[in-house]
Order: C-alpha cells, then sequence, then structure tokens
C-alpha cells in the first residue's frame, strides 16, 4: 500500500489579501474581494490600503450616478442630470486609482519589456517613403 503525502491531502489555499473595510457598503467589499483575490497576497503595501478604499467607494458611486441616470433620464427640467458629471468625475478618480495601485494592464508593463517594443519597432514608419519614390508623392 502506498502511502499518500499530506500536501496531496491539503486543499490549496486561496489568496485572501488584505480584508475588506467592515464600513465599506457590501458591493464595495465585494469589489475589494474580488480585486485581492486576484492578485498575490504581497500585492498591496500598507499605503497602497486608502487608494484601493477610494477605488471601491468611488466604484460604488458611480454604479449610484449611473443608477440615477438611467432612471431619472439625461435631462431634467431641460437641463442636464448632475448625476453625468457626478459619474464622468467618479470614472476619472477611478481611472487614476487603479493607474496608482496597478490594476490595469498598462500599469503593470514593466520599463523593460517597453523598452524592447520600442527597440522591436524601430523599423521603417509607414510614413517614411524610399527616396527613390519620393519623386511620386511630392
Amino acid at each position: 500500500m502506498t502511502r499518500k503525502s499530506a500536501l496531496a491531502t491539503v486543499a490549496p489555499l486561496k489568496n485572501m489579501g488584505p480584508p475588506a473595510p467592515r464600513d465599506l457598503p457590501l458591493p464595495s467589499q465585494a469589489l475589494w474581494a474580488e480585486i485581492c483575490g486576484s492578485l498575490p497576497s504581497s500585492y498591496f503595501t500598507p499605503g497602497d490600503l486608502p487608494l484601493l478604499r477610494a477605488f471601491c467607494l468611488a466604484s460604488h458611486h458611480k454604479a449610484g450616478a449611473d443608477a440615477l441616470v438611467q432612471s431619472d433620464g439625461l435631462l431634467i427640467d431641460g437641463k442636464v442630470n448632475p448625476a453625468i458629471d457626478l459619474s464622468v468625475k467618479l470614472a476619472g478618480s477611478m481611472a487614476a486609482l487603479s493607474s496608482k495601485l496597478r490594476l490595469c494592464q498598462s500599469s503593470r508593463t514593466r520599463p523593460e519589456s517597453a523598452s524592447l517594443k520600442k527597440v522591436m519597432s524601430a523599423g521603417r514608419k509607414p510614413w517614411d517613403c524610399d527616396p527613390e519614390i519620393e519623386q511620386y508623392f511630392s
């Protein structure tokens, strides 16, 4: 009879990350858990947590503003619904925070891979014309 390794009988641990603050609304707590669960547990430092909290709250408030626009319409008494402006401002905050927290793919691009792409694309540009045929396009 072969003996099973103890490692084979243990379920893999799910990455938990830092717990969501209890004072966040439930949808914000769910977003926090989703973000932290998708990243390595050491991804966020203590200094990142206030930014992550602000991102989750902005997402919650933006959803509320979008719901107001959906229910009240784009115009209220002939004027632009103020919830539209709020939604746009919150989207900007979320974009800035996601970049600071390195949540979006473009903010995780390593400098060395960016320079490699630059070197690889150093060939002739489409707008560079061959001097021999330039006379036909002048």
